[in-house]
């Protein structure tokens, strides 16, 4: 019994393209997959042409003809999908990136200070509240001691200083950093002190009477400090009974964003 040409040639074919897909069978060395992929490209024109054949050769029933061709619809829809998703991923990152930069600008320029908006790329595994990577660094103008401030309400509050400066990354420290100190007045009474740390979501208050700091006052940072720019909002008083303690308000927002505040 003679089999006819295109049904052994169909036959070769399939057989190729069944020994191509055993090849994807995950055998977890190096050498093997390097010779499994360069089978793959050798062999991938010769099951486009298997397919093409059939198609135009074999007598397929219809129903499997229109299966293959919705197969290939369905392919060329999911790519012409991703590409607009990822478009709008893009669109959206861009649309929010400049509301930011917008707000930044809205606010009164402090003389002597340039602003350089930044994203945090990566929190201290070891110390959540220690210190954090941002996506600016010599090539946008950071420099060392730079102020890292977020945005409430149109408003800067402090999240902590630069202390490391890459080409196109900045290590922060930030404000609930034991080894961070800052000093600070209460807005109210202008009493002056020193901002030192207690824990991760507390920060004390030193020096001045309990009096002049009655709970739910504002903490800004001071006019003596040689690093941040004064009346940048720390927090507010939480408690005076035997310690003046302050809630960080950075830590009540996201920090996904930063502002540097670079002295020029």
């Amino acid at each position: 019994m003679r089999f006819p040409r295109a049904f052994l040639v169909y036959l070769f074919f399939s057989s190729l393209g069944f020994l191509i897909l055993l090849t994807n069978i995950k055998v977890p060395t190096s050498r093997y997959l390097a010779w499994r992929n360069l089978i793959l490209h050798l062999y991938s024109p010769a099951l486009w042409s298997a397919r093409n054949f059939a198609l135009d050769n074999l007598n397929l029933p219809k129903e499997v003809i229109e299966l293959l061709a919705a197969r290939r619809e369905n392919e060329v829809l999911k790519k012409n999908i991703l590409e607009y998703e990822n478009k709008v991923a893009a669109y959206d990152a861009l649309a929010a990136e400049n509301d930011f930069l917008r707000r930044v600008a809205a606010l009164a320029p402090r003389p002597g200070y340039a602003f350089i908006a930044a994203e945090v790329v990566m929190r201290d595994p070891a110390g959540w509240s220690l210190s954090c990577l941002i996506s600016k660094g010599a090539d946008a103008g950071v420099k060392k001691n730079s102020a890292a401030i977020v945005l409430k309400n149109g408003r800067f509050v402090l999240a902590g200083k630069v202390v490391e400066v890459f080409d196109s990354t900045s290590e922060v420290m930030l404000l609930t950093n034991p080894l961070f100190a800052v000093p600070a007045v209460v807005s109210d009474s202008g009493a002056e002190g020193l901002i030192e740390h207690i824990s991760e979501r507390a920060l004390a208050l030193n020096y001045p009477s309990f009096l002049s700091a009655p709970p739910g006052s504002e903490v800004v940072v001071g006019a003596t400090s040689r690093i941040f720019p004064p009346g940048i909002l720390i927090g507010r008083v939480m408690d005076n009974r035997g310690r003046i303690s302050v809630l960080p308000e950075f830590t009540r927002l996201p920090s996904s964003k930063m502002v540097i505040i670079v002295r020029k």
